[in-house]
């Protein structure tokens, strides 16, 4: 995995963490790293010669097959005040969609034993 991945997979991971936590929220593509890094219609770079790790998983695009969509079906959603919708875990079946998708981004790290 590329250094700016991995970065980026580790910005998402805080991210669900806060949301976890009850301090952050999913604003979608608007406050994930990696959808700010693969930002194609296909989860790949610009350049095409890297693909998300998210939909190399789940072999499939735009986090369909994955944890987030749960979490987004079960959110409370609330307009920001630029009038963008943001989702929180306020409910118990919330805040366990968000944890299944915060182990969900944890599981695609790379060991720590590969270079």
């Amino acid at each position: 995995m590329k250094a700016a991945t991995l970065k980026a997979l580790r910005l998402s991971i805080k991210k669900w963490e806060r949301i976890v936590e009850g301090t952050g929220y999913d604003a979608g593509t608007d406050n994930c790293a990696l959808c700010q890094r693969f930002t194609t219609e296909y989860c790949t770079t610009e350049s095409g010669k890297e693909t998300c790790p998210v939909a190399i998983k789940a072999k499939r695009v735009g986090c369909v097959g994955t944890p987030y969509l749960k979490f987004a079906a079960l959110a409370t959603n609330y307009a920001n005040n630029l009038g963008a919708g943001i989702r929180i875990a306020e409910s118990g079946q919330a805040k366990k969609a968000a944890k299944v998708e915060l182990a969900f981004l944890k599981s695609l790290l790379p060991d720590e034993n590969e270079s």
